[in-house]
């Protein structure tokens, strides 16, 4: 059997030419597929490569923008800077000023301190000698009542050897 197949006419070719063209039809298909892919993925390209457009000129504007905002900032800190150092020349006068107040006070507190201790020495001298003249006044007291005394019994004495004479009292 395996002869006579072998020998009997095959009407096949128009089969295969319809495979081949359903092949070819769907090679086709596929293409066209394909190509509407592409289409669409070239206008998606398109699309996406103009908002990157847009967006690449909006950081553009937002770098310039900056970059004055840039200057404007380095302007601004030279303008602090030449504050800064302004203000340190006048701290430092002013610490300077400050430093001799504070050397003038301290020289005042000393001399005040000095007259201070000089005053209540004087006061402590005033003290004895107040102590001093109040013992004086009493030695004198003491003195001239003794003296008054003394004097009193000496014209005493006398007026007794005068003869009539008024008796005298001594207060």
């Amino acid at each position: 059997m395996t002869d006579e197949v072998a020998t009997q006419p095959t009407n096949d070719a128009p089969a295969k030419a319809l495979n081949t063209n359903d092949a070819v039809l769907q090679r086709y298909a596929a293409a066209q597929v394909s190509a509407a892919r592409a289409h669409a993925s070239s206008a998606d390209i398109r699309k996406e490569n103009a908002k990157l457009q847009a967006r690449l000129a909006e950081l553009e504007a937002r770098c310039l923008s900056d970059s004055e905002e840039l200057e404007r900032l380095r302007e601004a800190q030279l303008a602090a800077e030449a504050v800064r150092e302004e203000l340190q020349r006048s701290i430092g006068d002013l610490e300077a000023k400050l430093g001799r107040q504070v050397a003038a006070a301290e020289q005042q507190l000393d001399e005040l301190q000095q007259a201070t201790a000089g005053l209540k020495q004087a006061e402590k001298e005033n003290r004895e000698l107040a102590t001093r003249l109040q013992q004086q006044e009493a030695e004198l007291h003491a003195l001239r009542s003794a003296r008054s005394y003394r004097l009193a019994g000496k014209i005493r004495k006398v007026l007794r050897l005068i003869p009539g004479a008024r008796r005298v009292t001594t207060v």
